[in-house]
């Protein structure tokens, strides 16, 4: 499932190392925040495909949350 470590990455860029069945892999910051999105993204289509959530709901929230976190780093 995970491919072999990857060579030639500066360790800077290295957030996590996952191991699985004695296999080694290194996960840079851009490739888990694409996969932080990803998910982000499904779920939050399959809520407003199910109708749990609306899409204005959603950016009403986003809007609220971003201006909370903004007043927070004053």
């Amino acid at each position: 499932m995970f491919s072999k470590q990857q060579k030639n990455k500066p360790d800077s860029q290295i957030i996590m190392r996952i191991v699985k069945d004695g296999e080694t892999r290194d996960v840079t910051v851009k490739e888990f925040l694409l996969s932080v999105n990803l998910s982000v993204e499904a779920l939050t289509s399959v809520l407003v495909s199910k109708g749990i959530i609306m899409p204005e709901d959603l950016l009403q929230e986003l809007d609220k949350i971003q201006k909370e976190h903004a007043e927070r780093q004053q």
